[in-house]
């Protein structure tokens, strides 16, 4: 996943300007994310495959993933009638 998206991110970041150190451009910060993205993505991929045991999937809880989209829907609706600090609290 860090290997495509540090791919897509430095194609994206390709036609602006990346300046210098001490004046950069526009595409200056998405290029050194994408760059470290990229050795992240390298340095998790030599350890799953260099391991001595083999790796084994992670299972999420089942419930997370809907509560998390729940408080987020949840907040957009009351944010508009309660306000930000009421919707906060009810979050």
């Amino acid at each position: 996943f860090f290997l495509v998206a540090a791919a897509g991110l430095y194609y994206g970041a390709r036609p602006l300007s990346m300046g210098t150190n001490f004046q950069p451009g526009p595409g200056y910060m998405p290029t050194v994310i994408a760059a470290l993205m990229f050795a992240l993505g390298i340095a998790l991929l030599l350890q799953d495959l260099l391991g001595k045991t083999p790796s084994e999937a992670w299972v999420a809880p089942k419930m997370r993933p809907f509560l998390a989209v729940a408080g987020i829907v949840g907040f957009a609706l009351l944010i508009e009638p309660l306000g930000f600090i009421a919707a906060a609290f009810v979050l």
